[in-house]
């Protein structure tokens, strides 16, 4: 039986956070991340620089720990959604 459980848990096991195509219309009753305020390009992410708000069209909210300490790329605007595009890593 515990044989079983670990072969059934391997075979639905995902890698990633990405969502399922078939769950695209649902997108926007999920929460993401999006800036809360506005920032100029080079600003290193803080914590009090994201919340998680609904629609869903920025990264999901699993990417949170990840995106904090990241630096702008370019300046946004407050209630932009966060998206890699504008993200680049600390040297």
């Amino acid at each position: 039986l515990v044989e079983d459980c670990n072969t059934a848990h391997l075979a639905i096991q995902s890698e990633g956070l990405e969502r399922a195509g078939s769950e695209t219309f649902n997108r926007r009753f999920r929460r993401s991340l999006y800036f809360s305020k506005d920032l100029k390009s080079g600003h290193v992410i803080s914590e009090s620089d994201i919340k998680r708000v609904r629609p869903g069209f920025g990264l999901a909210p699993g990417y949170h720990d990840q995106v904090i300490g990241m630096t702008l790329q370019r300046a946004i605007e407050k209630g932009d959604p966060v998206s890699w595009d504008c993200l680049c890593e600390n040297d």
